[in-house]
């Protein structure tokens, strides 16, 4: 049996499901989830996202020629809103599908989520690739929906240096996928000098985003210019790399765990983390804090050699003419989120160190500065 063929038994045995199907990343993986998905309903064009998201997933919407179609998320978890989704369901013809993320390794309401994709008759995919290891209700991520997406490239939660699957229970879609994999062409040689240029491009763009709202088009173009980033198949080389990697998944997310603990002991009281739901694989650990407050802080923990991020922008006006304050939730996220590391880089002693300068810098701003937060 080929590595990748094992690769595929394991995963869709880790997860409860019946197939698996390797591919080159996770974007390959929703490509050729929206692609079979496609092929079955060919009078539906649309796909709900939430406005909360990676930009891949859209990217590779548009590349399949479908439209993305972007649904609020809460803003005490950056999740996708069950009643948002509920009202859109319900405003128009049913979608091609709808895609639930569980952002940041925490998971989304996928039960809520499933329930209104079977009335509204429209196909569910799980977007778990931030997300190896989490459980839902003692059920697996990757095991909701019609399909379900898995990663394990830069940054996941069990980092093998690339690679994904999509995993279904339905036969007839994993032999349309096992084919469209079967078709991909291999990984392009320029990859990291693409992948490079686009990170220089989108950087410079986002720090335009003020001043020059038209900027974020401009990353939707930057989205769209590589196609080959994101549609290619797995090796054998990666495949094993993978599986090597698959033991290690409980320690990784014990670590992970025990670091978001640490945050959350060290942390002031008052400030306020984005809500977390038990069973979760945390990918960063999120906190909120005031717009105003938020472009010192990341210099500033940068500075002293901390790692942190503010992820994600709302994708929505990256490829639509609509402004991110259409999307409330998904607005209070991309202006107040910052997102800390949980992986294997840091350390209990490290986690004090930053929690410490969190608590210090923020009390600089006054009482006004820390948003009090029911407990």
């Amino acid at each position: 049996m080929s590595a990748a063929r094992e690769l595929e038994t394991a995963l869709a045995a880790a997860t409860g499901r019946r197939h698996g199907v390797a591919t080159g990343r996770g974007a390959t993986a929703i490509w050729l989830a929206l692609e079979a998905l496609a092929a079955r309903h060919p009078d539906r064009r649309r796909v709900v996202l939430p406005a909360t998201l990676c930009l891949s997933p859209p990217s590779v919407t548009r590349l399949a020629g479908l439209e993305p179609v972007f649904c609020d998320v809460e803003p005490e978890t950056g999740q996708m809103a069950p009643r948002a989704l509920g009202a859109l369901l319900d405003a128009g013809e049913a979608p091609l599908c709808v895609i639930a993320a569980h952002l940041y390794g925490e998971p989304c309401r996928i039960e809520e989520i499933g329930t209104l994709c079977r009335q509204a008759g429209t196909a569910l995919i799980e977007d778990a690739a931030q997300a190896w290891g989490a459980s839902v209700g003692g059920r697996p991520a990757g095991s909701f929906g019609d399909l379900s997406v898995v990663s394990f490239g830069h940054t996941k939660i069990l980092d093998a240096g690339g690679g994904g699957a999509v995993l279904t229970d339905d036969a007839g879609l994993a032999e349309d996928l096992a084919a469209r994999a079967r078709a991909l062409p291999g990984k392009p040689a320029e990859t990291a000098q693409w992948g490079a240029d686009y990170r220089s491009r989108y950087y410079a763009l986002a720090a335009e985003f003020a001043a020059r709202p038209e900027a974020r088009r401009e990353v939707g173009a930057l989205c769209l210019a590589r196609p080959e980033l994101y549609r290619y198949r797995l090796e054998e080389e990666q495949a094993r790399r993978i599986l090597d990697a698959l033991p290690r998944t409980a320690a990784a997310l014990a670590h992970r765990r025990a670091m978001a603990e640490h945050y959350e002991q060290n942390l002031d009281p008052e400030i306020e983390r984005l809500a977390r739901r038990s069973g979760g694989a945390p990918w960063r650990f999120s906190i909120l804090v005031e717009p105003h407050q938020r472009a010192s802080l990341l210099a500033g923990l940068r500075g002293a050699g901390f790692d942190a991020s503010a992820w994600y922008p709302c994708p929505a006006p990256f490829f639509a003419n609509v402004s991110p304050e259409h999307f409330p939730g998904s607005a209070q996220i991309e202006t107040r989120i910052v997102n800390l590391w949980t992986d294997e880089s840091t350390n209990p002693d490290k986690v004090c160190r930053a929690s410490t300068f969190i608590n210090e810098a923020l009390a600089q701003f006054g009482s006004s500065g820390v948003r009090k937060v029911a407990r």
